[in-house]
């Protein structure tokens, strides 16, 4: 694993998406209005709202990051710019990772701005367990990041959204799960650790088998 090879294609996308900024914007305006459309749309109670805003969160996810990895490789396509990436001087796990942190670097501060806004607009007050629901985000976006970034880069557009459902369900259960729990029984906290655990195992194995994989997909 070259380090160096890593920062520099992680560093490429990031100034890519600073400098074109429509992208993340197009991201967070999508994020946004799923958010202020279902906000204006139901009058929901703090009791119902602890029960719905879990899955919302991870739908919103979804869909954001699903844009995100389709995006990070749509404009690679441009003038054979991934051929020429791949015949670069650079190994391919290199491109694969670099373009997973960046997407995960990109899907982290969309949902910084995003969870806190969804709070306010659904009146959703939660104060308790915040480091441990900051650590269930984390692990979760880094095991989509792995996944989707993944898909992105061996597949067209219709396979990726075809492959990327059904490979994250596991993740995105136990995420929902998770932060269920967080919200609703903070009694029972000590159950939110197996599935974190469940959610830090997906992370493994699917960075392993990614990351031993995409060498030879690349190549092919």
């Amino acid at each position: 694993m070259n380090i160096k090879q890593i920062w520099t294609i992680t560093k490429k996308e990031l100034y890519y998406e600073y400098k074109e900024k429509q992208n993340v914007m197009f991201i967070l305006v999508f994020a946004l209005l799923m958010i202020t459309t279902y906000s204006f749309s139901f009058t929901i109670t703090q009791d119902l709202l602890k029960q719905i805003t879990p899955g919302f969160i991870w739908i919103v996810t979804i869909f954001t990051g699903m844009m995100c990895f389709e995006r990070s490789m749509s404009y690679e396509l441009y003038n054979d710019c991934f051929t020429g990436l791949l015949v670069a001087p650079i190994e391919k796990s290199a491109i694969y990772m670099g373009k997973t942190i960046a997407n995960f670097i990109i899907l982290f501060c969309t949902n910084v701005i995003v969870v806190p806004l969804l709070f306010i607009l659904f009146d959703f007050r939660y104060y308790h367990h915040l480091s441990l629901f900051f650590v269930v985000m984390i692990v979760g976006l880094f095991g989509f990041s792995i996944v989707g970034t993944f898909l992105a880069c061996i597949s067209n557009k219709v396979l990726f959204y075809i492959l990327l459902l059904p490979m994250i369900s596991p993740l995105l259960i136990a995420g929902a799960q998770s932060t269920k729990i967080l919200f609703l029984a903070e009694n029972q906290i000590y159950d939110t650790f197996s599935w974190l655990k469940m959610m830090i195992a997906y992370d493994c194995i699917f960075f392993t088998v990614c990351y031993w994989l995409v060498d030879f997909v690349l190549g092919e």
